[in-house]
């Protein structure tokens, strides 16, 4: 997942991979689309892939889909309570649950949060907060 950002941080292979999966269907899509009203308007109603319209929004994940989220960061100052608290606002109160592991010298701490998630654009909010939090080095 490439990033505005001049810090780049890694995203879950599996949300990652869906994520770059659905931007690569949707593109193709809109080309498709593109190609076939292109076709139309040169009058052979066939667009020139071989592709009729395919849905622009498309997207691999079925929601509602259980999703962990998981940040990690150097564990001080209520490093938990700060991504449940940039989390859970998504959630519109929804259950969560939140488990936390330190890394073996003590000096990090990874959160992960499982929710369930109902939307792609929920969970680009929820990542885009992440990202935007300094203490949040990684998330997955």
């Amino acid at each position: 997942m490439s990033t505005d950002n001049d810090k780049a941080r890694p995203v879950g292979a599996a949300v990652k991979a869906a994520v770059a999966k659905e931007r690569a269907a949707g593109e193709c899509a809109a080309a498709a689309v593109e190609s076939a009203a292109g076709a139309r308007a040169r009058g052979n109603g066939e667009a020139e892939s071989g592709v009729d319209d395919a849905p622009a929004s498309a997207t691999l994940i079925d929601f509602p889909a259980r999703i962990d989220v998981k940040a990690m960061g150097i564990d001080e100052d209520e490093f938990r309570q700060c991504v449940e608290g940039l989390v859970v606002p998504h959630l519109d109160g929804a259950d969560y649950r939140v488990s936390t592991q330190s890394s073996k010298g003590g000096k990090y701490l990874s959160v992960r949060v499982h929710i369930l998630a109902h939307s792609l654009d929920q969970l680009h909010a929820i990542y885009a907060d992440l990202k935007a939090e300094p203490r949040v080095l990684y998330i997955l």
